[in-house]
């Protein structure tokens, strides 16, 4: 019996008819390219799970190619790319990459230097400008070189990390130019839309409701210390005046910093107890953040009797303080969702951070940030987490450390019980 074989002649594919669209629909399909919404990318997937990250944990695949391919998709494409992201652009006078690199402290630059030339359009422009009086001043100049102009521009759901990175940079250079530099420089804000039309409304330029405008501006209240700071553009009066007056003011102090961090860690106990673990996570790593950032703006206590050094050295201690509460209850969250191996990472930082400090010297005769069985709920999170893991000897061997230690009657009990599962475990396999 023949069979006859059939052919099938596959001719090329003709060009798809992508104009022939909806246009609702190629605007969605311009989103998911052009969007930062839909091309943002998270980097930290597979790495290890870090306690505060100053390099970018993201990244923005962007697809502008597409704006080339004819003058309509150009038309249509760019507007979703400058209306969605309303780009900021930020330059600045203090042109050099080692001084003001403010993508080496969390900010994903989406264009720099000449490629910010390829954008010709933003919505907002940020400019840092150095003050004309100091620049006879030689040593200043010498670290803060002021020959030429430095530009980048980011989409602006990311000008709260731009503010992050912004005093993450000033805090990290020397204490004897830092106040100078911020007490000197002026910020200047300018929008480059039309604001108070209708939203969305496409005459060339995209434009904004002016609440949208307040809300996007926002994040520059994280700002201080500056000199002069303008708003340049259709807004409300007082808006402006109210947060040019913040981004110039003085820090917060520190009681109110530790006070806000505190009160983060409240909203993560909340979500913890009604079982809402990824929000508790959240919102631990933000206080974490927050606690390191700005934690670190003040001095490292000295050995001095004075009272400004007594109160500085209790201040550290209640940065400290939240640093290690902070990682027992991101180990205790973990463990409550069987992620064990992050448990383990975040009780072990714990227990290495009360095992550090305590070997340290007690400075001005303040006690150190612990109380009494601090050490003992660090270990025990971390013999669960390693419990968890089916490292049973591992845990057993954490939790006789701890009895050698303390020997509490909780260390105790655990050991007994860890002995027992061991035990049985035994005689299971015998």
């Amino acid at each position: 019996m023949s069979s006859e074989a059939s052919v099938v002649v596959l001719s090329p594919p003709g060009k798809f008819p992508f104009l022939k669209l909806p246009f609702e629909l190629r605007s969605k399909i311009y989103q998911y390219w052009l969007s930062a919404k839909y091309v943002k990318k998270d980097l930290t997937e597979g790495k290890e799970d870090s306690e505060w990250e100053y390099h970018p944990t993201y990244t923005y695949e962007f697809k502008p190619a597409i704006l080339r391919t004819n003058h309509q998709i150009n038309r249509e494409g760019s507007h979703v790319l400058y209306h969605d992201n309303m780009l900021v652009t930020f330059s600045s006078d203090y042109y050099n990459e080692e001084i003001f690199d403010l993508d080496s402290f969390g900010l994903h630059i989406t264009a720099d230097a000449w490629k910010v030339s390829r954008l010709p359009y933003s919505t907002l422009s940020i400019k840092l400008k150095a003050d004309e009086k100091v620049k006879a001043d030689t040593e200043f100049n010498a670290d803060f070189p002021r020959n030429g102009m430095s530009y980048c521009i980011f989409p602006g759901e990311d000008l709260s990390a731009f503010c992050r990175s912004f005093l993450r940079q000033t805090k990290n250079w020397h204490a004897k130019y830092r106040p100078k530099f911020l007490a000197t420089s002026s910020l200047e804000v300018e929008l480059n839309c039309p604001v108070g039309r209708n939203e969305g409304e496409n005459d060339g330029l995209a434009s904004y409701a002016p609440k949208l405008i307040q809300q996007l501006l926002q994040p520059l209240r994280q700002l201080h210390s500056l000199r002069h700071a303008s708003i340049l553009g259709d807004l409300d009066e007082n808006f402006k005046a109210d947060l040019c007056a913040s981004i110039c003011s003085d820090p917060p102090s520190g009681d109110s910093v530790v006070q806000d961090v505190l009160n983060t860690i409240k909203r993560g106990n909340e979500a913890f107890a009604n079982s809402k673990f990824e929000e508790a996570i959240s919102i631990y790593k933000a206080a974490a953040k927050d606690n390191h950032d700005r934690g670190c703006c003040w001095p490292l206590p000295v050995s001095t009797t004075s009272p400004g050094a007594i109160a500085n050295t209790r201040l550290q201690h209640a940065f400290v303080r939240n640093r290690f509460v902070l990682r027992n209850k991101l180990a205790r969250t973990y463990l409550q969702m069987g992620a064990y191996e992050a448990a383990y990472k975040w009780s072990e930082r714990a227990v290495h951070e009360i095992k550090f400090n305590m070997r340290t010297p007690r400075l001005n005769n303040v006690p150190r940030p612990y109380q009494a069985d601090d050490e003992t709920k660090a270990h025990l999170l971390k013999a669960w987490a390693s419990e968890g893991k089916g490292n049973l000897f591992e845990a057993f061997a954490i939790v006789k450390d701890l009895v050698w230690l303390n020997r509490d009657p909780v260390s105790r009990a655990e050991m007994k019980r860890l002995e027992g599962k061991i035990l049985k475990l035994a005689e299971f396999e015998d």
